[in-house]
């Protein structure tokens, strides 16, 4: 299994399959920061969405409740516009 794959694995795993906005059994894996913006290939920048979320996702107020969500639960913190990069993880 390659690199990806196990780190797609490790999101679904942390979020329980389950999209952080509604709720929904999923194993849609969202990059916050978009891949063509440089985002990283980390857990800190993937979170888990179902399909309908996940195409409303590309817009400035999802991605701030993204990063609120990644924020609160596990302490990563962003910095930048439209958050270039992660700063550190607190936890």
């Amino acid at each position: 299994m390659d690199r990806k794959t196990r780190l797609r694995l490790r999101v679904l795993e942390r979020d329980d399959n389950l999209c952080i906005d509604c709720g929904k059994y999923s194993q849609v894996v969202h990059h916050i920061i978009g891949r063509g913006h440089r985002g990283a290939w980390c857990i800190e920048n993937m979170v888990t969405l179902c399909s309908a979320c996940h195409r409303d996702a590309h817009n400035r107020a999802a991605r701030e409740r993204h990063v609120d969500y990644l924020r609160k639960n596990y302490g990563y913190i962003y910095s930048g516009e439209p958050w270039e990069g992660i700063i550190t993880n607190l936890g």
